[in-house]
């Protein structure tokens, strides 16, 4: 082998890392033959099969693990280069995509991007969607980071840390203060206003059916604002994260019903496995942590 082509490394570090050339191809917006071809003059360059075909699939060899390994050093090496020259020697801002899922509370959320906002080499963006848009965004190369409800599975495309657990209050207006007595059995056909879609509505269902327990669910909302205001009308009832009506509860807005202690409601932050290492996503990251853990 006279010199290695970082071309095709790269090829190959994305194909490995997407688990399919069809994948890779849709990231690196090439076609297959083009990837195909590519992928085969670097196995032929360094004299070894990085891969084994079996039934359509991709799977590594031991020396295509060996290849792998090195090139993820490799590729962490060169984005942390470009980060770092980036915030020395440019006047722009490095930008950071992050994806929410809409049910999230934007307590959490602000308190996740409020160093963001008095950096001074940052500009961060946020969009709001589904878990499906977000991961679709996040393929794409559309997004750095995505907050939601729970992990995403595949572990080889995807690297996802629980970031926050919240616990989770049922809260009213003053008139439905009475309930406190024989909570949570006293949510009886009580109107209670939920969380469209996301985990924590997953989570509480299953516990009231497990405990039988049944409120009157009178609709959902994917804005835990939103809920709060129709609380305060005192319309209903509703269960959110602790964290999120602090204010409304000092404020004598909302009052405390009870806590349900069976259920959380979490934040996990979700990257690419392609850019696990960059160095500026794992620094907002641990940053956010270090200051909860104060």
């Amino acid at each position: 082998m006279d010199r290695l082509n970082y071309n095709q490394l790269y090829y190959f570090y994305v194909i490995a890392s997407q688990g399919s050339i069809k994948k890779a191809c849709e990231k690196l917006h090439l076609t297959q033959p083009t990837l195909s071809a590519q992928l085969k003059t670097l196995e032929e360059s360094i004299g070894k099969e990085l891969f084994q075909r079996k039934h359509r699939k991709l799977i590594l060899t031991d020396d295509g693990k060996k290849v792998f390994s090195q090139a993820e050093k490799i590729f962490k090496l060169g984005n942390e280069l470009l980060i770092e020259l980036a915030s020395r020697n440019s006047p722009l801002r490095n930008e950071v995509r992050i994806g929410v899922i809409t049910s999230l509370p934007n307590t959490l959320v602000s308190e996740f991007t409020a160093g963001l906002w008095r950096s001074d080499n940052i500009a961060a963006h946020i969009t709001h969607g589904s878990p499906e848009e977000l991961k679709s965004q996040l393929d794409a190369n559309e997004l750095d980071i995505i907050l939601t409800d729970i992990p995403f599975s595949n572990s080889k495309r995807y690297r996802s840390m629980n970031i926050s657990n919240q616990k989770i209050a049922v809260v009213g207006s003053k008139k439905f203060q009475k309930l406190k007595k024989d909570f949570p059995e006293s949510l009886n056909e009580t109107p209670f206003l939920v969380q469209k879609n996301g985990q924590l509505r997953d989570d509480l269902e299953f516990f009231f059916n497990t405990n039988g327990i049944h409120p009157d669910f009178i609709g959902s909302i994917d804005n835990s604002e939103v809920i709060q205001i129709i609380l305060e009308k005192g319309i209903c009832i509703s269960a959110l994260p602790l964290e999120s009506v602090k204010q409304a509860l000092k404020q004598k807005r909302l009052f405390l019903l009870g806590e349900i202690h069976e259920v959380k409601s979490q934040c996990w932050a979700t990257v690419s496995s392609m850019d696990s290492e960059n160095i500026m996503v794992k620094q907002i990251i641990n940053n956010f942590l270090s200051k909860k853990s104060r």
